[in-house]
């Protein structure tokens, strides 16, 4: 009974401990790919807004025939 116990015990934390590990690998994973969209968004934002300033203008944005 007592033998059991101590073989399941070191099992349960070692575990744990994996699990604890993986949930912060995940969250710093988590935390770097909302940062990457952040900046990802922001630039196509700025792309846009920059698109969006030339068709205004009526300035063609490929000149030269680079098609």
């Amino acid at each position: 009974m007592v033998q059991q116990l101590l073989i399941h015990k070191p099992m349960q934390e070692t575990g744990g401990w994996a699990l604890t590990q993986i949930l912060v690998q995940l969250t710093i994973m988590l935390q770097l790919f909302l940062i990457y969209i952040k900046i990802y968004s922001s630039s196509i934002q700025a792309l846009a807004q920059v698109i969006f300033l030339h068709s205004h203008q009526q300035v063609p944005i490929i000149q030269g025939g680079l098609i």
